[in-house]
């Protein structure tokens, strides 16, 4: 699951590459998608491009991501920079795997 506004720093072309790898080692996977944002439409795009669209749930904006994450079984933080990283707290208090992108 990713929960974050459809901007280009929240790296979304990155997660979806990730995912398509994460799809040719367990086929069953789905991911999760919560926000909104100016480049939502384009990631669908880009992920019909990699033939993932169809194993990925675009939500929008929701007030129960605390419930959405405890049904996760990882949390992906592909996220170029973050001015706030609030997510990660409630992450590990739902003891969930988080996998944050440390490269700039």
């Amino acid at each position: 699951s990713n929960v974050g506004a459809f901007r280009h720093q929240k790296n979304h072309y990155f997660l979806l590459e990730i995912f398509k790898e994460v799809l040719k080692l367990k086929p069953n996977s789905n991911l999760l998608l919560v926000g909104d944002g100016n480049l939502k439409d384009t990631i669908k795009e880009k992920a019909s491009q990699l033939r993932v669209l169809d194993k990925i749930l675009f939500v929008g904006n929701r007030s129960d991501i605390p419930d959405l994450l405890s049904a996760s079984d990882a949390f992906v933080f592909p996220s170029i920079y973050e001015g706030h990283n609030c997510l990660t707290l409630l992450q590990v208090k739902l003891s969930l795997i988080i996998i944050v992108n440390v490269f700039h």
